[in-house]
This record gives C-alpha cells, sequence and structure tokens, in this order.
C-alpha cells in the first residue's frame, strides 16, 4: 500500500512539474510578461524538482540496463 502511494505522489510531482514548465513561459495578451505570474510556476517547478529528486525519482542506476 505504501508503494502505491510513493507512485502516485510522484506521478503527481511530475506533473506539476510538467505544467509549471509550460506555464512559467506564459505571456500576457499584450506580449510581455506576467512577473508574478512567471516567478510563481518558475517556483513550483523548483520545489516539485527537489521533492522528487529526495524521493529518489533521478536516480541514474534505476535507469541502466
Amino acid at each position: 500500500m505504501k508503494q502505491i502511494v510513493i507512485k502516485i505522489y510522484k506521478v503527481t510531482l511530475m506533473v506539476i512539474a510538467c505544467l509549471s514548465f509550460i506555464l512559467m513561459c506564459a505571456e500576457t495578451p499584450d506580449g510581455g510578461i506576467c512577473l508574478p505570474w512567471n516567478l510563481g510556476w518558475m517556483a513550483a517547478l523548483a520545489v516539485s524538482s527537489i521533492l522528487l529528486d529526495k524521493m529518489g525519482a533521478f536516480d541514474k542506476e534505476e535507469e541502466e540496463v
């Protein structure tokens, strides 16, 4: 049961990281940037990637076959 919860947590964090990477590059309708929006999503990307790293989602040993 614990492994299932950890896997769901990893997938959720990866989805948040992917969405925040896309949304931190957003522009306003007039072509400018909205700095609080971009920095907020950049912070979400940083936090989710730090949490994924602590959980071991980026281990190189698992990918080697």
